[in-house]
């Protein structure tokens, strides 16, 4: 027998029911109320935004996606459904479902703060910066109370190397709520990234002394940090790795990396190891990647650029000499090429852009022009500008700008036909020692082929051959190959190289490139603020025992080396 719809008093009861266990933080109680709720009384759109509401706190995202397009069906006017039913939507990488919820709420609530927060987090996931950081200083205007809305704006300030203005956002964001470890350890990286490492040092520790099981300040504090011994911070990581296995499985990555090199720099090999590839493999267990498709799309890059008519062209692009490309492999000495090149007068050292892949966005990597379709040439004059405008509003009076994005490898043919001026370095180093460089790195974002040994040999071994490819097909000269090896042996020639192939006069500034005050966000930060040293050669012969994947993987081109 079914049962009897419930009258609009008994819903509103059984709601009010619902909503004490959640107050209560008896989620499975207010559920279970909820669920009973909703079949006897469909068409209760609050009960349908509660329980979705429940779904987002238990990470049932999915679930939680039903529930709520339920009860914006129900209530298509409400602000506050729409803008969870796109949180829903984020936490699931749906980008532009969420973003569309968010505007919607928007559209409904012009001052709701939290839509315009949450909308700025699909822009900068998106790579939308300037577009997220207008959200975020919507968000921050409108509630200038919440500590989150200007920890995010300090966040976005930093994605956009506005790092004094980051500083401020963060240390406000710790103003109004001082028991904050992610503004804190946010704050320290920003510090770190202007090389006033002390400062960041305590960020990074009062973090940890907040919540000795977040993962992150362990791994910053060590990677702006020597180790000589185990000292004060040494021990605090022996003593958080005695504790590790109650750390959130994230969090514990982080310690990992961090451990790796703690016991890196004392020279403990074994357990260095052993963190690393703890830390790896949790890392790689969480990233979607075919090295096969990987090493296809390298080769087809390479096929697609064949010897002939398009290397040979000189004026099949925009016409402009502002961009010196950085390219290689990460960790192969990309940020001290850009470093010593910074530190002439003329040239301003932008970092990792993602600019040029964006401008090809709506092509393949594997993309060749036409050259005899008037249509093909005029794209690569307008792309080639659009690049070199870009470039020129972030430094309007340098005579040149650096783009050490590392992966502009993959673009060295089109770089050459849609800025045929432009200098390109091509940054070069022992492979055992970048691979190794590499897996000992957590990078923020990206380079899923570090974590397993034998898929980075094999990319480094596909990277090498398309590096092979270029030399072959493109003019003489055209990529200055400039070795790591030599430059930390013999700085002052190798400066003069760089110099000399940018059409730059020579400054003496350009040894003292450790002096440079740049901010500089990659993890070589603390080491280019240094004067040069060797002590990166041969990182790799005392972990020689644990490579066997790696050194199985570089097999085919080691003797190049």
């Amino acid at each position: 027998m079914a049962r009897a719809a419930l009258t609009r008093s008994q819903a509103i009861a059984a709601y009010k029911a619902a909503m004490a266990h959640f107050s209560n933080n008896d989620l499975d109680a207010s559920a279970k109320a909820l669920d009973a709720l909703v079949k006897n009384a469909p068409s209760y759109g609050e009960a349908w935004h509660l329980r979705g509401v429940i779904d987002l706190k238990r990470g049932a995202f999915p679930v939680a996606q039903k529930h709520l397009t339920r009860a914006v069906a129900l209530a298509p006017k409400s602000e506050i459904a729409i803008n969870n039913l796109g949180t829903a939507y984020l936490q699931q990488g749906k980008l532009e479902k969420a973003g569309d919820c968010y505007r919607r709420a928007i559209g409904l609530k012009p001052d709701y703060a939290a839509a315009h927060n949450h909308l700025g987090n699909v822009l900068l996931l998106e790579d939308r910066l300037e577009d997220a950081l207008g959200a975020y200083r919507r968000a921050t205007l409108l509630k200038a109370e919440n500590p989150e809305n200007h920890n995010n704006l300090g966040t976005i300030y930093s994605k956009l190397e506005r790092y004094e203005e980051a500083e401020t956002s963060y240390r406000q964001a710790i103003g109004l709520k001082g028991f904050y470890p992610q503004a804190h350890n946010n704050l320290g990286n920003t510090l770190a990234q202007l090389g006033r490492f002390d400062e960041a040092r305590n960020c990074f520790i009062t973090a940890i002394a907040m919540n000795n099981k977040y993962g992150e300040p362990y791994q910053t504090l060590s990677y702006n940090y020597k180790f000589t011994s185990e000292d004060a911070i040494g021990k605090m990581l022996t003593s958080a790795e005695a504790k590790s296995e109650t750390f959130p499985p994230s969090d514990r990555v982080y310690l990992n990396f961090a451990l790796g090199k703690f016991y890196n720099d004392i020279k403990q090999y074994d357990d260095a190891f052993k963190n690393l590839n703890a830390g790896c493999d949790a890392k790689r267990k969480t990233l979607n990647f075919n090295i096969e498709q990987s090493e296809k799309k390298t080769v087809a890059i390479a096929n697609a650029f064949p010897e002939g008519r398009w290397s040979k062209v000189q004026k099949s692009g925009h016409d402009s000499d502002l961009p010196i490309f950085i390219i290689g492999m990460p960790r192969s000495g990309t940020t001290l090429i850009e470093q010593i090149l910074a530190s002439h007068p003329t040239v301003h050292g932008a970092g990792e852009l993602t600019t040029f892949s964006k401008i090809r966005a709506d092509k393949e990597e594997s993309w060749l022009p036409d050259l005899a379709s008037p249509v093909e040439q005029n794209n690569l004059r307008e792309r080639g500008r659009h690049y070199a405008e870009h470039l020129s509003a972030l430094a309007p009076d340098a005579k040149h700008v650096t783009d050490k994005m590392p992966h502009n490898f993959r673009y060295a043919g089109l770089i050459h036909m849609m800025l045929p001026n432009a200098k390109i370095i091509h940054c070069v180093r022992n492979p055992v020692d970048t691979c190794l460089s590499c897996y000992q790195q957590h990078f923020a974002e990206g380079q899923a082929w570090s974590y397993d040994l034998s898929e980075l040999g094999r990319y480094y071994v596909a990277y090498h051959r398309l590096m092979e490819h270029w030399r072959a097909v493109l003019p003489p000269g055209r990529i200055l190959d400039v070795t790591y090896e030599q430059v930390v042996d013999d700085l002052e020639s190798q400066a003069h190289r760089i110099i000399d192939h940018c059409g730059l006069d020579w400054d003496e500034a350009c040894l003292s490139f450790h002096k440079n005050k740049r901010a500089v966000r990659t993890a070589s930060q603390q080491q280019v603020r240094e004067p040069i040293y060797n002590k990166s050669v041969g990182r790799w012969q005392p972990y020689e025992k644990h490579l066997g994947p790696l050194l199985e993987a570089l097999a085919p081109i080691l003797d190049d080396f």
